[in-house]
């Protein structure tokens, strides 16, 4: 293990130091081989009998692309002896062998996920370091060597590339000739870790019937152009596996003080609710006994999972940060920063365990408000079995002052830890198939990481892959191998993909890159201190695209016209143009959606958004789960610009259900959802409130939703009926029940009433459709789509069902159909008259 370790003052020796060897290695070359002329090939590939998953693969992609190009299929044998193999056998040998071998490779003069190339008189080898296991999954933990080393040895002699995931990515130039002069050489990846994933992947084996065929594409796609990872370990926020211990039948068993003092109180999971979401517990790390949990989870896992390089033990996510003396003591003073406290309990944590395990290493996320460098001094001294991952969103891409901000921090780590990750996920406007590149960016940032010495980069995609092309190939290709030369690769890219439109095209991405880049040296980016987000997902919307939409338009219309005939590049530019019809419906719907908000659109202004909306909806219906977008890209938005998306663009909650209906059919309530528009109870909120009605009201859950049929809004409150407070969600009160509630109370109404001509009953906020009903009569409901109504106040007039001096009962039925998220009548309730 500890080939890994690298102290950080020879970090620029070593960085040197390999590219010397790399260009040394590069020269030494085998000698040209014709493995194709004519119309035939005198070759076969050739693998051991045993070979592992990646070497079929890679034997069978080779295979595969080589007759795409040339229409020659080699033959692929599978061999249980090599002796009968001579230098003039003419064999492409793939994959580790006793041949091999006699050569000299060895996999452990390999790096995870390297290969090594080698022209023995007429025989080609591409031999990767291979382990048993599959190599297409999204853990990507099984070196895969040869499959890179296949799909470098197709990019570099024969031009086949898969850029994007998906067969209209994947370029095949045919040849008549195919000539081969294979240097001999070793390629380690640049990056131990080299892991990238799409957030709503399911984990598993690509071959499970339930796993689809984009998920294998991706993954693919990833192994092919050099996505990988030898850190074996889950790094993630793991708090939750560690406290699993105490939780008992549903329940938290453990001590109190153990939990994060919060607003006055302990952060405990109450609730079979609570229990259920991921980052359900937030620790006192400076407990002595949370540290000795730690330690014992460490022990644990690395005693049931040996194999493994790394265990986790990331803090929940979230901002719950302690508040108890004893945290605050430990934070550096002047600083807004919880890094000193984080360090000293990862420290402590990992020093416990490394006489135990000493070649193995603790993960810890270097994240939100622990972000910054340690300032005391203690906590400066990084234990060296420590490996961080530095965790920063896009906005680092969003503006020189902040890439800066961000430089400095890279580098201050750099100084004191010697085993660092990167791991991001690109910001906000990639989500719903918004086009987005920025290659100048992703260049030089990949070039500091590997001057800094970092060990990784991880990559999680939150949104549409192909909306982000080049960079989503680029950055497969430099993290695999950080000094190709980028300006190359963009060029084949384009010329590649679109042909005679090539520089159409990439004017495209330069006019879209640049736009964003210059709005945001004037755009105040507004962002959440917990997890780094940028927020107002709209605003930015509108400033990156509607400057450019027209000309955008125009560049892509001529792209079109120069394709010229060539059904592959007209459909890659096909792609391009949906992506950026989704900007141009969703720019004027957030514009008018805006103005609706200030009271200031017109009739025909609402009469368009109404139809944006409609055409938003068919757009995204036939094109989700497409190269354009998918549809599980709307729940990847930032949470603080998703209800305001679907405000304005009523982006439904039941996304999967409301995609899988084809519009014209869809249920009437639907529609209603399209046409919504929220209308401020102005009159309720100018008038006098009269009296706030009870906190305190009788509640009962309706699991089936039959208590109209079965008389509750008559009903009397009986045993069966709970106290429950309408100024708290329902879940956070101890009810651990979905879809259908009621609430009733009984209201006195007071004397002034009498004075007014209108009453309202006031909901400042309730999180559900509701219907209201006063001594049993139905007097009118709020059954506007939840994502937009969640949170606004809404109004009754009550004018004719209530006396002054009156004792009435009030009956709300409340429904949500919703598997997460929260439910309930959360503000007060108020009777307002216009006296």
């Amino acid at each position: 293990m500890n080939r890994f370790r690298f102290s950080s003052k020879w970090r620029y020796v070593t960085f040197l130091v390999c590219c010397c060897l790399g260009l040394l290695s590069a020269v030494t070359h085998g000698g040209e081989v014709t493995l194709f002329e004519d119309g035939t090939s005198s070759y076969e590939i050739v693998i051991d009998q045993k070979a592992v998953k990646s070497v079929v693969y890679a034997a069978e992609r080779l295979q595969r692309d080589f007759a795409a190009s040339t229409g020659h299929k080699l033959p692929l044998r599978c061999l249980e002896d090599f002796s009968k193999i001579t230098p003039d056998s003419r064999v492409i040998i793939i994959g580790q062998n006793d041949y091999t071998r006699r050569l000299g490779i060895e996999p452990a003069s390999i790096s995870h996920d390297g290969y090594a190339t080698r022209t023995d008189g007429t025989n080609l080898i591409i031999a990767g370091r291979d382990d048993a296991g599959e190599p297409h999954n999204d853990r990507m933990f099984t070196s895969a060597g040869s499959i890179p080393g296949v799909g470098r040895f197709l990019q570099n002699h024969l031009g086949v590339v898969q850029y994007l995931p998906g067969k209209l990515w994947h370029h095949v130039p045919r040849h008549t000739r195919v000539v081969v002069d294979l240097p001999d050489e070793v390629v380690q990846p640049s990056f131990l870790h080299r892991q990238i994933s799409l957030n709503y992947i399911v984990r598993g084996d690509s071959n499970k019937k339930r796993v689809s065929q984009r998920r294998r594409d991706f993954l693919r796609w990833a192994r092919i152009n050099g996505a990988g990872s030898g850190v074996l370990g889950h790094t993630a926020h793991e708090t939750d596996d560690m406290m699993r211990p105490f939780v008992k039948n549903g329940k938290y068993v453990g001590k109190p003080e153990w939990l994060a003092l919060y607003k006055g109180k302990r952060m405990i999971p109450r609730t079979r609710s609570d229990l259920r979401v991921w980052y359900r517990f937030h620790l006192c790390t400076s407990h002595p006994e949370v540290r000795d949990i730690a330690v014992q989870y460490v022990r644990d896992f690395f005693a049931e999972k040996p194999d493994y390089l790394v265990a986790g033990i990331s803090l929940s996510d979230g901002d719950r940060y302690c508040e108890c003396d004893r945290c605050i003591a430990q934070d550096a003073a002047g600083v807004d920063s919880k890094t000193d406290r984080y360090v000293n309990f990862i420290n402590e944590v990992a020093q416990r365990v490394k006489a135990e395990y000493p070649d193995k290493y603790l993960g810890a996320f270097i994240y939100a408000a622990y972000v910054e460098p340690p300032v005391r001094p203690e906590n400066q001294e990084i234990a060296d079995n420590l490996l961080l991952f530095m965790v920063n969103n896009g906005s680092y891409y969003f503006s020189e002052k902040e890439q800066q901000a961000k430089r400095e921090i890279f580098e201050a780590w750099a100084s004191l830890a010697d085993h660092l990750t990167y791991y991001t996920w690109t910001a906000s406007h990639g989500f719903l198939g918004l086009p987005l590149n920025n290659p100048d960016w992703l260049v030089g940032h990949i070039a500091q990481l590997k001057i800094e010495g970092y060990w990784g980069y991880r990559h999680l995609v939150m949104g549409s892959l192909h909306a982000r092309q080049p960079d989503s190939f680029l950055w497969g290709q430099l993290v695999y191998e950080h000094d190709k030369d980028a300006d190359v690769l963009l060029d084949e890219f384009y010329r590649d993909l679109y042909g005679n439109a090539a520089e159409t095209v990439r004017s495209y991405h330069r006019l879209l890159a640049q736009q964003v880049h210059q709005a945001n040296q004037q755009l105040k980016l507004e962002k959440d201190r917990s997890d780094d987000t940028v927020k107002k997902y709209e605003d930015r919307v509108l400033v990156y695209f509607e400057p450019v939409l027209a000309e955008a338009r125009t560049l892509l219309d001529k792209a079109a016209a120069e394709i010229d005939g060539d059904e592959l590049r007209n459909r890659r530019v096909r792609v391009l143009s949906d992506q950026l019809r989704i900007a141009e419906l969703m720019v004027p719907a957030i514009q008018i959606g805006k103005l609706d908000d200030a009271g200031q659109a017109s009739e025909q202004q609402l009469a368009r958004l109404d139809h944006l909306r409609i055409e938003f909806h068919e757009h995204l219906m036939k094109h989700g789960n497409s190269d354009v977008l998918d549809i599980r890209d709307i729940t990847e938005v930032p949470r603080y610009g998703r209800d305001d998306l679907m405000r304005y663009l009523l982006i439904p909650t039941d996304y999967e259900k409301w995609f899988s209906v084809p519009i014209k059919k869809r249920p009437a309530d639907k529609w209603k959802d399209l046409a919504f528009r929220y209308v401020t109870p102005r009159e309720a909120l100018d008038a006098e409130a009269l009296i706030t009605l009870p906190l305190e009201w009788q509640f009962i859950a309706d699991p089936k939703g039959t208590g109209e049929k079965r008389g509750l809004p008559n009903a009397r409150p009986n045993g069966e009926w709970r106290p429950l407070r309408v100024d708290a969600y329902w879940l956070d009160q101890g009810i651990d029940h979905r879809h259908v509630g009621w609430y009733t109370t009984t209201l006195k109404v007071p004397s002034t009433a009498g004075k007014a001509d209108h009453l309202w009953l006031l909901f400042n906020a309730v999180d559900g459709k509701a219907k209201v009903w006063i001594d049993g009569k139905l007097v009118g409901e709020q059954n506007g789509p939840v994502a937009q109504m969640w949170d606004k106040p809404w109004a009754i007039e009550v004018s004719g069902h209530m006396k002054p001096r009156g004792e009435h009962r009030v009956t709300v039925r409340l429904e949500k159909r919703e598997p997460k998220g929260m439910i309930g009548i959360w503000k007060p309730i108020e009777l307002r008259g216009d006296l």
